[in-house]
């Protein structure tokens, strides 16, 4: 168990107990150097599934069609994954909270289990439609088309227009201790991929395509 096949900020997660990790410790992490984990190839529609625990005031992002430039809650975009039930965060608007995509669109709220307690989470990139569901809920489903590309603050958002890219986890702003488990991803265009993303594993292909995800030992 490695993070082979994981790219970008590999030194700052670890592999424990058959879980990828991200500790930052207490403070929001604004290093000099990028601190984002990427797939190693990018990907366009696909269905991606995971597993989540937060630790308290822990504050982490899926990386969602993203470039490896600059920063991708702008260049692609981030649907957070953040401890709501902080004091921390009390102060937060809709649409950085949870489920939304951070600077876009706010996701419905009530559905996080509160913190050392895992999270199961659907997301589905299919054109320019974003669906997420969060424990069995869909708590957002937003066409980006709509959006024109509008920021929810405000302004231009360059990475809704985008068709493929990177996925991964954010390191921007994070802070204290995130875990992922059970990661798998299957493309939607030409046939199906169903592949876990390695946490902590390769990608691999499997032997036969079907229509819904498979499980995956680790390898």
């Amino acid at each position: 168990r490695s993070l082979k096949g994981w790219q970008g900020a590999t030194e700052r997660y670890v592999v424990d107990g058959g879980s990828l990790v991200a500790n930052f410790g207490p403070q929001p992490y604004r290093g000099p150097e990028p601190a984002h984990l990427f797939s190693e190839r990018q990907y366009d529609d696909f269905t991606l599934r995971f597993d989540f625990k937060l630790h308290p005031n822990a504050n982490s992002g899926l990386i969602l069609r993203s470039s490896m430039e600059g920063s991708p809650a702008r260049d692609g975009m981030v649907l957070q994954i953040i401890d709501d039930f902080s004091s921390e965060f009390a102060d937060l608007k809709p649409w950085q909270r949870s489920g939304a995509i951070w600077g876009v669109v706010a996701a419905e709220q009530g559905h996080l289990k509160p913190p050392g307690q895992w999270n199961s989470i659907e997301v589905i990139c299919r054109g320019r439609q974003v669906k997420a569901t969060l424990n069995g809920v869909v708590v957002l489903d937003a066409d980006l088309e709509s959006l024109e590309g509008k920021a929810a603050g405000g302004g231009r958002h360059q990475g809704v227009h985008r068709i493929s890219g990177y996925i991964g986890f954010n390191g921007s702003a994070s802070q204290g201790r995130v875990e992922f488990r059970n990661i798998r991803i299957k493309e939607l265009t030409s046939g199906f991929n169903d592949a876990p993303l390695p946490a902590v594993a390769p990608f691999s292909r499997s032997e036969e395509h079907t229509s819904e995800l498979q499980s995956h030992s680790f390898i």
